[in-house]
């Protein structure tokens, strides 16, 4: 089986890449509004201090890492997802054979009610 993984800026890859070339996607999204900002960075390095980090329970004698509280989210948070979701979703369309497989890693959190 062969595959390629990509690390870069996945708009900007899309773009680049010919019309209906591939058979399958499987990708991770980003969905880093609030967590993943230097300000809330800084919280979960200092002991999540007022941040939006959880930390989750110890299970069966591990400890997980920290997680992001998706529930934290705006209205306005969730309209910017919306919108970078439909544009990522175009831009996959393109560039995907007709009848592709695609795998995405999502959060019920996210479900965002179509207009």
């Amino acid at each position: 089986m062969n595959y390629t993984l990509h690390h870069a800026d996945c708009l900007e890859w899309l773009d680049a890449q010919p019309e209906n070339s591939f058979e399958a996607i499987v990708t991770d999204p980003p969905y880093g509004l609030k967590e993943f900002t230097d300000k809330e960075k800084s919280k979960l390095r200092n002991g999540n201090k007022g941040g939006i980090w959880r930390i989750p329970p110890t299970l069966n004698g591990s400890t997980r890492a920290p997680l992001p509280r998706f529930t934290v989210l705006t209205k306005r948070d969730l309209e910017d997802l919306d919108s970078f979701f439909m544009l990522w979703g175009r831009k996959v369309l393109r560039v995907a054979v007709p009848g592709a497989h695609l795998m995405i890693a999502t959060n019920p959190f996210l479900a965002i009610p179509q207009k």
